[in-house]
């Protein structure tokens, strides 16, 4: 069955066939094909637009997306000067370049290009968004919130607006404000998964770690290979008293990287905590292997060695004992 933006690119090919030189066709085309992320089609027919209207800054905008969408950033960026050398308020352009420094970690920059953005576009609801994110990394955060919800008054049906303004919140500490925007943001989008993710963490701050574990399978069932939700949810599982499902999540996580030192580490704390020695001596000692330099190498090796210790003095402590001597430890008053 052909989805809605296989059908429009059907038509779109049929009504070109009939006339080549329809430059709206050739753009509206490669917006579709860009929607399906198939980058070489949609330059190409973006390139046909051009030919046939070389002024078109829409075109030249909608070509620096393509060629950004498949990693030509470069290129990109002289795309998106030339529209904004056709029309210099192209708002959709500034934004664009400013998403290129962001990308790039050019902040400052980048916060010029949005602002410019904002001004060919005062109503621009994205390039809010995308304000707040920079600000948000500079480290303005109450300035990078004033922009989210600037977004979410212009965009209110806009799930990623939403998420952003929670996602600050929840960073700054304001956690029922931050579950709120959360909970707006998956009613809008109930498979946003990183809205999953950060509810799960607002709730673990909020000490409902039932309702946090639940967001995070949430992530789980929208993507498998989630490491850092997986992590966080093998940590909330430990501290729950829930061993043996935070052993599962642990060795899930070194199924997606077995050279995973941490992952190493506490499973064998866990193995430790549940009197498996030799389990936790084997999960040390992969740890310590795996990060000989750091500090959870260093970690590794510390729990190994005395474990070690342990089950040397264990065995020699049991042997004595039959003997009838008593190792009295050090400092005892006994």
């Amino acid at each position: 069955m052909k989805s809605e933006f296989d059908e429009a690119i059907s038509e779109f090919r049929d009504a070109l066939k009939l006339n080549r030189n329809g430059r709206d066709t050739h753009l509206r085309l490669a917006w579709a094909l860009m929607d399906k992320e198939e980058w070489d089609a949609a330059i190409d027919e973006l390139r046909a637009a051009i030919q046939i209207h070389p002024d078109s800054a829409e075109a030249h905008n909608s070509l620096g997306v393509a060629l950004a969408g498949k990693g030509e950033r470069d290129d990109a960026l002289a795309e998106y000067n030339t529209a904004l050398r056709l029309n210099p308020n192209h708002a959709a352009a500034h934004r664009n370049i400013g998403l290129l420094l962001l990308q790039e970690g050019y902040l400052d920059r980048a916060e010029s290009a949005l602002r410019d953005a904002l001004r060919s576009a005062p109503n621009y609801a994205d390039a809010y968004g995308d304000l707040g994110v920079v600000l948000a990394k500079k480290g303005f955060l109450d300035d990078a919130i004033d922009a989210y919800r600037t977004a979410v008054r212009l965009q209110p049906r806009e799930a990623r607006a939403h998420h952003n303004l929670g996602n600050a919140l929840c960073e700054k500490g304001d956690l029922d404000n931050a579950e709120c925007e959360l909970r707006a943001a998956l009613n809008l989008k109930p498979d946003h998964i990183n809205a999953h993710f950060v509810l799960g963490m607002v709730f673990c701050k909020k000490g409902d770690f039932r309702s946090a574990i639940s967001e995070l399978r949430s992530v789980l069932q929208l993507n498998s290979e989630d490491r850092e939700a997986r992590f966080q949810l093998a940590r909330m599982l430990v501290g729950q008293g829930d061993l043996q499902n935070a052993i599962v999540e642990y060795q899930n996580l070194l199924r997606l990287d077995p050279d995973d030192a941490t992952s190493h580490y506490n499973l064998g704390l866990i193995f430790e905590r549940k009197g498996d020695l030799k389990s936790a001596l084997e999960e040390y000692g992969r740890g310590a292997g795996l990060d000989p330099h750091g500090k959870v190498g260093a970690a590794a090796r510390v729990r190994e060695e005395s474990l070690a210790a342990e089950a040397r003095w264990g065995w020699i402590g049991r042997r004595l004992a039959r003997a009838g001597i008593i190792i009295v430890p050090a400092g005892s008053s006994r």
